[in-house]
């Protein structure tokens, strides 16, 4: 949390909050997952900043299969919010295969 205030006993002109929480679980000796949540919301005093009130939600989502050592597979999801009532959502899955030769 961060917050600008003046030397006055005005309201804050702006405060940013940020939470975020990253959560990881191993299925199988192979196989793993990592949930990453962060959630971040603006508060503004229009009255003496330029600044515009904001929300918004971060989701992440990955999943690795280990094949052997130094080979691994990888789905993720990756979805960002902004705003609470505004359906403004970017969304990207990807995939990726890492293949090491070392042995």
């Amino acid at each position: 949390m961060s917050r600008l205030r003046s030397d006055d006993d005005a309201p804050a002109i702006f405060g940013d909050h940020v939470v975020r929480s990253r959560w990881n679980y191993q299925v199988t000796r192979r196989l793993s997952t990592r949930l990453i949540v962060s959630a971040e919301r603006l508060l503004v005093d229009r009255r003496r900043s330029a600044l515009e009130p904001e929300r918004g939600l971060n989701i992440d989502v990955l999943v690795t299969y280990f094949v052997q050592p130094g080979t691994a597979l990888y789905v993720g999801l990756n979805s960002d919010r902004e705003g609470v009532a505004s359906k403004a959502r970017n969304q990207q899955v990807f995939l990726k295969m890492s293949y090491g030769l070392w042995r």
